[in-house]
């Protein structure tokens, strides 16, 4: 399979010091629906340390904050 892109991706690579999930991700992880990537793919995390997690990534704990959680 091959998938050919115009635009570069908007996202990165790497989580740096104070991790940001978009903001649509995070909303449907408080809503409990299935979240939505950002390479536009489907995710159920239901109750699992993942959807706590997600629902911390505010962009405003460094990644210290987010391992005590």
């Amino acid at each position: 399979m091959l998938e050919l892109k115009a635009m570069s991706r908007r996202f990165a690579i790497a989580a740096g010091r104070y991790p940001l999930a978009s903001p649509l991700a995070r909303l449907q992880a408080q809503r409990g629906d299935v979240v939505t990537t950002l390479l536009h793919d489907s995710i159920r995390l239901e109750d699992s340390p993942c959807l706590r997690l997600l629902l911390l990534l505010d962009g405003t704990r460094e990644r210290e904050d987010l391992i005590a959680n």
